[in-house]
């Protein structure tokens, strides 16, 4: 999302490196040129100065080997479990044209445009061709800059802009105040867990670091937001308390200013799926009542199986996910490439076909003055809805199970624990047997396949390796695709 800010030369430095993350094996450098759309000779720049920049990291162990065999394949080699892409996104956004503009929307230091570009050395001509190309990010986020370098556009947006771009910039690799303030932002974040009482994870504190960072540099700056008193009985108690600490912390003019980021800030452990409770209420069932009512369209569960699927703590869930969409101006999910998670794609095609529906067509009109979310950031909402579907709805109650039959002569321990290992698969939606019936799809097992037409036979005449569970999942992916064509087949002929 945030990408389009970094030099290009290091886009594509990222760019490569994701692609090199993701093959399960060596891949030639045409193949890269097809994947993004670059000539070979950008790619072999782009790994040669991969392979000099990992080293500019100062850690005890590279943390990728990159060679190229032949001059024609790229062999890539993860030697750490930790992340380069985290690592070299930091080092390039220091590095990035945008890193001055950054620093003075975030501390609104320069006077004017020319004191902007005297101190950091840009020529006016560099300085409107940057502008341009900044430009189209910050207006994702429905913000814009002014004259004198300063951000344009309501309090929300700018903060959550200034959020984002210090959450995925920086991470937990560096954070970008002094060890004092981050001391006295932990205290703080201790004191709001004790209060509520919630247990925050060390991502909620690494996200809650920055988000009250953003306000502690705004309010300094003397930016607030409208006034938005709590109202919530069972968070008065705690949100008083808060109240005194914030004003306090942020040297606020007088309460009712705390009073208001209080609200925020308990709005935003909302949307993070933190804490379960508004501080004022939002009129939100209309917008459920309408996802409901799409979604038994959709796939014409029966009312009962709509009670089993839709129930409170996903009726919670959808709450949370729109007031998202109404108070912040980016996605839940910060992934660099949304909409290529092969796993959902192979494995949930017709969720995912909803849920870009629902962004698309359906919200919009039940959440006025998004239109800029939406337009912006449609897929990578859509997989965010989607994500939310598959992890708390029961799915199984929509679609008959792909039936796998395991039948081996190694004993019954072995066979329990072959089953074992494929109800791991569980959330692909599969019933073990051990007898083989015409319902069958899958049969797995030592001796020589039975023929039915209808299965699919694996022999595995030795404990499975990693390629035969591959090869497994690979198949149920199949299977599921067929059904998805045959039931498209069905659809067409009815109508």
């Amino acid at each position: 999302m945030l990408l389009d800010l970094l030099n290009k030369n290091d886009q594509l430095k990222l760019s490569v490196l994701i692609t090199l993350e993701s093959q399960p094996s060596a891949i030639s450098i045409k193949e890269l040129t097809e994947k993004l759309q670059v000539s070979e000779y950008h790619i072999a720049g782009a790994i040669d100065t991969l392979i000099t920049d990992v080293g500019r990291l100062g850690l005890p162990v590279a943390l990728f080997t990159i060679e190229i065999l032949d001059n024609k394949i790229v062999q890539y080699t993860r030697n750490s479990s930790l992340s380069a892409f985290n690592y070299l996104l930091y080092i390039y956004s220091l590095e990035s044209n945008f890193s001055p503009f950054f620093n003075n929307f975030l501390f609104e230091r320069a006077a004017s445009q020319v004191e902007f570009l005297d101190e950091n050395f840009i020529s006016k001509t560099s300085f409107f061709r940057l502008r341009k190309q900044f430009e189209p990010t910050l207006k994702q986020f429905n913000v814009n800059m002014t004259a004198k370098l300063q951000l344009l556009g309501s309090e929300r947006d700018i903060r959550s802009f200034l959020y984002i771009y210090l959450l995925t910039s920086n991470g937990d690799v560096k954070v970008p105040f002094s060890p004092d303030l981050e001391i006295e932002l932990d205290n703080l974040i201790d004191s709001t867990e004790d209060l509520l009482p919630v247990t925050f994870s060390n991502a909620d504190r690494l996200k809650l670091r920055y988000y009250l960072y953003v306000i502690f540099v705004r309010t300094s700056l003397q930016h607030y937001v409208s006034k938005n008193k709590p109202t919530n009985a069972e968070y008065s108690t705690a949100m008083g308390r808060m109240s005194v600490l914030f004003t306090k912390f942020f040297e606020l003019p007088n309460e009712l200013e705390a009073q208001s980021i209080v609200a925020e800030l308990f709005i935003f452990l909302f949307s993070e799926g933190i804490t379960t409770l508004l501080p004022h209420r939002i009129d939100l069932l209309p917008a459920i009542v309408a996802v409901r009512e799409q979604f038994q369209t959709a796939f014409h569960p029966s009312n009962e199986t709509m009670q089993q699927l839709f129930t409170p703590d996903v009726n919670v869930k959808l709450a949370q996910f729109l007031t998202h969409l109404i108070f912040f101006s980016y996605p839940i999910n910060l992934l660099v490439d949304p909409q290529n998670i092969s796993y959902l794609n192979d494995n949930f095609s017709d969720y995912q076909t909803f849920s870009q529906s629902v962004i698309k067509t359906l919200l919009p009109s039940y959440l006025p003055g998004r239109d800029c979310l939406f337009q912006h950031h449609e897929q990578a909402l859509s997989t965010d809805l989607l994500l939310l579907i598959v992890a708390n709805f029961n799915l199984t109650l929509l679609t008959s199970p792909i039936v796998v039959t395991i039948d081996f002569t190694y004993g019954e321990n072995y066979t329990k624990f072959i089953e074992n290992e494929i109800k791991n698969f569980n959330s692909l939606n599969l019933k073990v047997t051990h007898q083989l019936t015409d319902q069958t799809e899958i049969l797995i097992s030592n001796l020589s396949p039975q023929v039915i037409p209808s299965t699919h036979k694996l022999q595995w005449t030795s404990p499975p390796t990693s390629s035969d569970w591959a090869f497994l999942g690979n198949l149920i992916v199949s299977i599921k695709k067929e059904r998805h064509l045959n039931h498209d087949k069905k659809n067409k002929q009815k109508n």
